[in-house]
Order: structure tokens, then C-alpha cells, then sequence
């Protein structure tokens, strides 16, 4: 086995080799490829060396051998023996990708590590982390694991002198390749026929070994099943078999490109502007993020091109990037119809009527990039980007409609509107007569606020012969609400709530949109401002508390004018002055009107700080003595000045106690 052959094995050696029945007779003539109708059969295994670059080899499969080569289509079992689970099931099979996963080597007691192994062979491809843009379409695909026994743990390593009793025979060092790992393609097939359908097989082997190879023709690969690096290596495969990429790797193969332009997409001997030029190969990506014409790939390094730096398809570990990734979805969608189901094209009895709700079952990408569009006699309707249209919403008169929906994918990923149109977008068309025409609503009732005792009017235009119409709130016939407009006159907190019409005729209701009523209470003040008195120079603050619940605006007032700016529910002095001393409330107005709080006096004196100084000179003498003699004989004496300075204590009125601690200051004082 030469090198050259050796590197230009790629055909999904350990997973998914390919889903098309016909996988096999899709080669790569410029990068070795694989079998072809009436040609050889061959045998691929690849595996990374230490630096994670890709090598491997292929070897011909005896044609006349049923445990190399068998017909895919004739070995479709009537019902295998073992049991079978849906590990990943998204529709019917008809129209997906079915994936069957067998496992060899595992024992009875061995099937919860079986399952285990099955489990990450799913999440590498379809899972929640899987590889771009197989995860965004695991929809399409469905994965069946079968539950296959053997007597013995373990596979074959012959080179080991290791030998193993398995349902499948698989086996390492096949074709003297200490990593090859082969089985018995009829007995895989006859264990497959376990399971719902199968469009391609994926054996693990319960081993940790690295080992793998690949069956393009057969539709079937293999793989160590408890070796994470062979996930990777499936995935560059899943590459080569499915969407017909070819290596971009640049080592292995002479120096200088031999041979024309690649059949694969993702090789070129254009450069970028003449790819530009000629509109070829990836010519509209070229204006994306790290795609270009990198030289070196197909073996070769020089006069060959690739369309990034580094892809899954040059080395492991990376993602597929643009280019690759498009051309994955475009061989899905190859093979799966965008719609499963949808309305049929007639009913048992004639043609659909105007009660008819449409349905378009499609097969969706995660996440959801499904574009519908509906259409009435051509015509768009608007605002129906679902999957269903119910006819009874649009408002048809007599006579005979065309209905029909449009489902197109509109992921970014795929830049080829051509294909787009052609293949990622799918079409129903219905015809629906409408013999009887209902009223038509040509203006809905709409929602409003309301407040205590306001007269409200809740209006619908409806269009139609001899209509009639019942309004309802909150789905109850209103007595009497017989007419296109429904007034409440008074309407008070009870009549809230929804609010819909009944429109009628000799050939049936129509029910309108649902209007709100919705009660605005008004505002109400929970706190209000308290009368304040404090000295030339102190902060000073203004409280009032609405109730919550309605909307409003404030606007703080002072001896009847409005404060610019104070519109706030405090109001703030930081240093008050005399001149800002007068009568404040604060007016709070809503929807219902405005309400005033209560007034509250602000009094700013020119205190001297200093205690029992109630005339404000600064000092404590007689004259404050006699004034304070005043503010005890009256009552009522706060806060006004100058009783204020007076109390002493802080308790809220002039008393002996303040007298007390008068007689102390008046002391110090002298």
C-alpha cells in the first residue's frame, strides 16, 4: 500500500459513512474516490498521529466474500432478533436519515456501557455540543440503537493473540493493519434488521483501543467505542461521505497539484478573483470572515486551494467552517423534503369551506429558521408566519379561493439561493368555496381605560347581509347588546374585563377580536406633607405618598403657584432661606383628573444656635425668660415662632420641663 493511496483514504471510516442507499456510487475521482457501481469495493481506515494530522490506507474488499460485501437493499432483514431503541427519533422514516447503532463484543450484563457508548456517539454528532451544522439539523435524522449480545467481552486482536466469541466478528489488525477494525457486513445487516429502518450502520466495538474503518458501499462503519479520539475521526469522515468534501490537508502527494479542477466544492485551482470572476465553487462567501483561497490542500501544496485556513477537513479538532458546513445541509436537504405533512390536497366531500384551519407539518432546524408564507388568490395575507391559517380569520366572501403556503429554511449557513428555492423550500396549494357568506369584520373593537363613571363606547363594523350581533363580557351574553356599538354608560370597577361581539347571519357567526376594559382608579394620597419648621440654612423636606396603581404626574405648588421643577414626590431644601418659608401641597394628576394633598406650612427662622434663645439676638436673657413664661400659658403654642426655640427637650410642647432646662442655660448665661 502506497503513501499516496494512503491519505486519500476519507470515507467516513468510523461513523456514518453515507445515507443515501446509493452512498457508494458517489466518489471523488481527483482525491481517491471510493468504489462505484460495477467497480471495486474497498475497505478505508485513517487515525491520527501524535500530531493530530491524518493518515491511513484502503484495501480492496473481495466482491464474492457476504462477510466484506453484501447488498445493502437485498439484506433488508424480514426482522432481526435483538432489541431495538429510538435513542433519537424525529419523524417518519420516509423522510429521514435513519442512523442504526450496533454494538459487538458487550455482554448481557456489559448493555448499560454499551448504551453509554451509543449515547456519545449521538451527542458527537446530533447533541446538545455536537458539530455544526449536524446538531442544527438533528431533525432530519433519526438514530436506533440495537441491543446486540455477545458470549464474550471483548473483540479480536489477533496481533495480540486475543480472541473473542461476538455476534459480529469484529476483529483488529484486518488486512494486516494493526487498527483496522472489520466485521461481518451480513451479520451486521442481519442485526440491524432489529431496528425500524436502516439508511446506514455505525458499529462500536467494546474496546478501548483505537481502531475503525469504513464501508462506503456497504453504507456501514466501525469504531472503537470507549476511544474518544474516534469521534473526531468520524466526524472529518462524516465529511468525506456525506457531503463529498475532500481533504485539505497539503502532504502526502506530490508537491504541485497534478490534475485538473476538483469535483469536491471545497478544492480549487481558481484563484480568488477568478473564482470571483467565473462565479465557481465558494464565490459567494468570499465576502464572510476567514474565507479566501488558502493554498495547499488535496495532497499537494502548491496550485490547489482550500477555502480557510484550517477546517475539520484538514485537521482534527476543528469545525467544518462555511463553506463545508454549507454543503452538509445542502446533501440533507437532498435527501429530506422539507414538509412531512400538511392539509390534504381535498377533503372526502368537495372542496375545503371558510372554517377550514390550513395546517404545514415542516421539518425544522434548531434553532427554528423556517420562513411561511401564505398566500390568498396570490395574494399574501398578513402577519401569517405560522404553520397553520385558519380561513374563518379572513374575512372571505362567496365564491372559490386559492390557498397555499410557502416554507423556505433561511439559515444563514446556506449562501446558494438557487438551492434555496430549489430544494430547501417546499409548497402545498388548496382550494376553498365559500357557498354562504358570514358578515365580515372590517373594523375590530379596540381597548381602553376607563374611569368612575365615564361613559364608555366599544365599537365593531361588520359588513354582510342581515347582520346581527351579541356582545359578551368575559364570554357571557350582555342582555339587550344587540347593536355595533356596546355603551356603558357609568361604568364603574365591575365592568372591566374583556369584551367580545358575536357577528351573525343566516350562514353562521363570526367572533371578533377581544377588546380590554380596563378600570383606572384614581390616585389617592396614602401619606400627606406635614407642617415643617427649621432654622435659616438646614435641609429641609416635603413628604407626600400616593397609593400605587395609577398612573400620574406631580407638580409641587407654593401659595398657589407652581415650583419649576419639583415634580417629584419630595420636595427638597437643602439650605433652606426665609424667603422659601408659604404654604406647599403637592397635585397629582392621572387619567381621572388631579387631586391636591393637604397643605403644609414651612417656617424657616433665623436661629442663632444657641439653647433657651428664643427671641433669636443670639443670647439668653430676660427677654427670652418672659417669652418662654408666654409659650407655657398657651397651649397651642407650637410650632410657630418664636415657641419653637422653647422646647427645649424636643417633646413637642413648652412645659415646666423646658423651664427647668431654661433656668440652666439662663444660669450659664449670666
Amino acid at each position: 500500500m502506497n503513501s499516496d493511496s494512503c491519505v486519500t483514504v476519507r470515507r467516513f471510516v468510523l461513523g456514518l459513512i453515507t445515507f443515501l442507499a446509493t452512498a457508494g456510487s458517489v466518489g471523488r475521482a481527483d482525491d481517491g474516490g471510493d468504489a462505484q457501481a460495477g467497480q471495486a469495493h474497498y475497505l478505508h481506515t485513517c487515525r491520527p498521529d501524535e500530531r493530530g494530522l491524518l493518515f491511513g490506507g484502503r484495501i480492496e474488499l473481495d466482491a464474492r466474500d457476504p462477510a466484506q460485501v453484501v447488498d445493502p437493499k437485498a439484506q433488508a432483514a424480514e426482522g432481526g432478533a435483538w432489541a431495538s431503541t429510538s435513542i433519537w427519533s424525529s419523524g417518519p422514516s420516509t423522510n429521514r436519515v435513519d442512523v442504526v447503532l450496533l454494538g459487538d463484543g458487550y455482554t448481557a450484563a456489559e448493555l448499560g456501557v454499551y448504551s453509554n457508548d451509543a449515547d456519545d456517539v449521538f451527542d458527537a454528532f446530533f447533541g446538545t455540543g455536537g458539530e455544526i451544522p449536524l446538531r442544527n439539523y438533528r431533525n432530519f435524522f433519526n438514530v436506533h440503537r440495537v441491543d446486540v449480545i455477545s458470549a464474550e467481552s471483548g473483540v479480536d486482536e489477533p496481533d495480540l493473540g486475543i480472541f473473542r466469541d461476538t455476534e459480529l466478528d469484529m476483529y483488529y489488525n484486518c488486512g494486516n493493519v494493526a487498527r483496522l477494525l472489520c466485521l461481518s457486513v451480513s451479520k451486521a445487516y442481519a442485526a440491524a434488521a432489529s431496528a425500524p429502518e436502516t439508511d446506514q450502520i455505525l458499529a462500536l466495538a467494546n474496546s478501548t483501543r483505537y481502531g475503525g474503518a469504513g464501508y462506503p458501499s456497504q453504507n456501514l462503519g466501525t469504531l472503537a467505542g470507549a476511544n474518544s479520539s474516534a469521534l473526531d475521526i468520524a466526524l472529518h469522515e462524516f465529511g468525506h461521505s456525506f457531503g463529498n468534501l475532500a481533504d485539505e490537508y497539503d502532504y502526502g502527494g506530490p508537491t504541485q497539484w497534478p490534475g485538473g479542477e476538483p469535483s469536491s466544492i471545497n478544492l480549487t485551482t481558481f484563484t480568488t478573483a477568478e473564482l470571483g470572476a467565473m462565479q465557481r465553487k465558494w464565490h459567494l462567501w468570499l465576502d464572510a470572515a476567514n474565507v479566501d483561497t488558502f493554498e495547499g490542500g488535496g495532497y499537494s501544496e502548491l496550485g490547489i486551494f482550500r477555502p480557510t485556513s484550517n477546517s475539520l477537513m484538514r485537521s482534527l479538532g476543528r469545525p467544518f467552517e462555511q463553506v463545508n458546513e454549507e454543503q452538509i445541509i445542502m446533501k440533507i436537504y437532498q435527501i429530506v423534503d422539507i414538509i412531512d405533512d400538511a392539509t390534504p390536497p381535498l377533503p372526502a366531500q368537495g372542496d375545503y369551506d371558510q372554517d377550514t384551519e390550513f395546517f404545514l407539518d415542516a421539518v425544522t432546524p434548531v434553532p427554528d429558521t423556517l420562513v411561511y408564507t401564505w398566500r390568498v388568490d396570490g395574494e399574501i395575507v398578513p402577519g401569517a408566519n405560522l404553520p397553520t391559517l385558519s380561513l374563518s380569520q379572513l374575512n372571505l366572501g362567496v365564491g372559490s379561493f386559492s390557498v397555499s403556503v410557502d416554507v423556505v429554511d433561511s439559515t444563514a449557513k446556506v449562501r446558494d439561493e438557487t438551492f434555496r428555492q430549489s430544494s430547501m423550500t417546499g409548497s402545498r396549494n388548496w382550494t376553498a368555496t365559500v357557498d354562504c357568506a358570514r358578515p365580515i369584520i372590517i373594523s375590530q373593537p379596540t381597548s381602553q381605560g376607563f374611569c368612575d363613571d365615564d361613559t364608555v363606547a366599544v365599537t365593531v363594523v361588520a359588513t354582510g347581509e342581515d347582520v346581527q350581533y351579541q356582545w359578551r363580557h368575559e364570554g357571557v351574553d350582555l342582555p339587550g347588546a344587540t347593536e355595533s356599538i356596546l355603551t356603558l354608560p357609568s361604568a364603574a370597577q365591575s365592568d372591566a374585563g374583556e369584551y367580545d361581539v358575536v357577528v351573525f347571519n343566516a350562514c353562521g357567526p363570526r367572533v371578533s377580536n377581544s377588546a380590554t376594559l380596563q378600570w383606572l382608579p384614581e390616585v389617592v394620597f396614602a401619606g400627606q406633607p406635614e407642617d415643617v419648621t427649621d432654622c435659616v440654612g438646614e435641609a429641609v423636606f416635603l413628604f407626600a405618598f400616593p397609593q400605587t396603581g395609577a398612573a400620574y404626574t406631580a407638580q409641587w405648588f407654593r401659595n398657589g403657584d407652581p415650583v419649576p421643577g419639583e415634580t417629584g414626590i419630595i420636595l427638597s431644601f437643602q439650605a433652606a432661606q426665609a424667603t422659601d418659608a408659604g404654604e406647599y401641597h403637592l397635585s397629582l394628576t392621572s387619567q381621572c383628573g388631579t387631586v391636591d394633598s393637604q397643605t403644609a406650612w414651612l417656617t424657616v427662622l433665623p436661629c442663632s444656635g444657641v439653647t433657651g434663645d428664643l427671641d433669636g439676638d443670639a443670647d439668653v436673657d430676660i427677654d427670652d425668660y418672659s417669652l418662654l413664661f408666654d409659650c407655657m400659658a398657651l397651649p397651642d403654642s407650637l410650632p410657630l415662632p418664636p415657641c419653637v426655640a422653647g422646647d427645649i427637650d424636643k417633646d413637642g410642647d413648652v412645659d415646666f420641663r423646658d423651664f427647668v432646662l431654661f433656668q440652666v442655660a439662663f444660669g450659664t448665661a449670666q
